[in-house]
């Protein structure tokens, strides 16, 4: 008898483990955590209690220069199983769960053919997401951490296509990051009409459509409500939503929650409940 499971499944772009309480002042790859900010993390993501998370930002360190990882520092107190991959400064992408994880691997976006390199470039803010597979009563589902290209949407739709072509050839796909939504080309803000407004540069609804167009479903920036997820001094930014999780017609969205804290300085975490087909 086919059954249906649910799972809490959150995206939190951590930055470098610094908040607008403390910082250690390092640079974002060996971390700046303290003792407070491991306090604040640690909190909130037991506050969350996601099944499943996608971490962006994963700094190499936790604390430094005594080269603690943040598996250890902070981490290992929340959930038992977790992989990274971290190549410089800001690609450092993660899952964090009680399941298993499997096949943890990094996929590279193609060559972007854009309106200043017809050739194609593969110059990627991000150059790739982090790919992986979970079981949840016997079915695979393919799970992916990103982080997207905020200084060119032409990069950015190739990369979106990549995403998109990847989830539809899964039989389940969860993906979840920071999707910058932002109006520029080539680090060139762009006033052509893709903005949500005129006095934001932000252009969630010509990306988020790819999705639409795609028969996807998203927890932010649709029928859920809009989020705003850049944090200021411990309130949005911005109303409008940067980091999502974005989901295949066999898995719904069934509850979504966005968390604020006083501390965050970064971005605030996205939190969906999604309900699984297929469960025997």
């Amino acid at each position: 008898m086919e059954q249906k499971t649910t799972i809490r499944v959150a995206s939190f772009n951590i930055g470098d483990f610094t908040t607008a309480s403390e910082s250690a002042g390092n640079d974002i790859r060996y971390g700046s955590g303290t003792q407070q900010t491991l306090e604040e993390f640690c909190a909130v993501f037991k506050k969350v209690h996601a099944d499943l998370w996608g971490l962006q930002e994963d700094s190499e360190f936790f604390f430094y220069p005594e080269k603690i990882l943040p598996y250890d520092a902070l981490y290992k107190q929340i959930l038992p199983n977790y992989e990274r991959v971290f190549t410089r400064s800001y690609n450092g992408k993660a899952f964090l769960s009680h399941l298993k994880l499997s096949d943890v691997t990094p996929v590279s976006y193609p060559a972007a053919v854009t309106s200043y390199a017809p050739e194609g470039t593969n110059s990627y803010g991000h150059p790739w997401f982090l790919s992986g597979k979970i079981i949840i009563g016997g079915k695979e589902i393919a799970i992916v951490s990103l982080h997207l290209d905020w200084s060119c949407k032409e990069r950015r739709a190739q990369q979106l296509d990549s995403l998109i072509a990847f989830a539809k050839a899964q039989t389940s796909c969860i993906l979840i990051g920071d999707f910058n939504p932002e109006n520029l080309i080539n680090g060139t803000l762009c006033q052509d009409g893709d903005s949500v407004a005129p006095d934001t540069k932000n252009m969630y609804k010509a990306d988020w459509k790819k999705f639409d167009d795609a028969g996807l479903d998203y927890a932010n920036g649709g029928r859920f409500g809009t989020f705003g997820t850049i944090m200021k001094n411990g309130v949005p930014a911005s109303p409008y939503p940067w980091d999502n999780i974005v989901v295949t017609p066999d898995i719904h969205i069934r509850n979504v929650e966005v968390f604020y804290e006083p501390w965050m300085n970064d971005h605030a975490i996205v939190a969906a409940d999604l309900e699984i087909d297929g469960i025997c």
